[in-house]
């Protein structure tokens, strides 16, 4: 049997030298496809394994997750610290800078790596506190499931302050990891910047 030089994404109408009356449909080959491709990434994907007291490991809130491709959604930049998105998300929630922030949970995909991660919205805008990530996948936070946040995660920002943790910001228009700096980054956690300038917004999405 004559086999593709393309490997087994090839449907078996491309195999070999067939007459037009025995080509089938293209949305056949195109299903074929897309099902072989999404096998592949399958298997490529990491997926997190979740702690038995993490608060995504709850059945009723992973039922209320929903996907945000960041591709569709603006992305709002504020300075935060780098691995501490969900001190870095409560610091944005609880500074309501701006009305109408909401504090959300889950994870999101960046270089076929799924991890757990917090941010903010601010009506279909995501503010991302750390590096943009292509999926965010989570759910918004009810009142009694922020009480239960804040409690595990609103001290984490003096660990990181004490121990001079990196702080991702933007530098020269992209966003970078810089090492901590009290009198430039004691008070910038949360705010926004102006990407090329790095003068602090008054506030966020404005």
């Amino acid at each position: 049997m004559h086999e593709s030089v393309f490997g087994p994404f090839v449907g078996p109408n491309l195999c070999g030298r067939r007459g037009v009356h025995s080509i089938k449909p293209m949305e056949e080959p195109q299903e074929v496809l897309a099902e072989e491709i999404a096998k592949t990434l399958r298997g490529l994907i990491s997926v997190p394994v979740l702690q038995p007291d993490s608060q995504l490991a709850s059945s009723s809130f992973l039922a209320r997750c929903r996907r945000i491709d960041s591709r569709l959604h603006k992305i709002i930049f504020v300075d935060g610290f780098l691995g501490f998105c969900h001190a870095n998300s409560w610091k944005v929630f609880s500074d309501a800078i701006e009305d109408g922030v909401s504090l959300w949970l889950g994870f999101t995909c960046s270089h076929a790596r799924w991890v757990e991660h917090a941010w903010c919205m601010l009506g279909d805008r995501i503010i991302e506190t750390t590096y943009p990530r292509v999926i965010y996948y989570g759910a918004e936070l009810d009142e009694g499931e922020r009480q239960i946040f804040a409690e595990r995660h609103s001290k984490q920002l003096e660990k990181a302050t004490q121990k001079r943790f990196p702080v991702v910001t933007f530098v020269d228009g992209r966003r970078n990891d810089v090492k901590y700096d009290p009198v430039e980054y004691e008070h910038s956690i949360g705010r926004e910047r102006v990407p090329m300038t790095r003068e602090i917004k008054p506030g966020l999405g404005r």
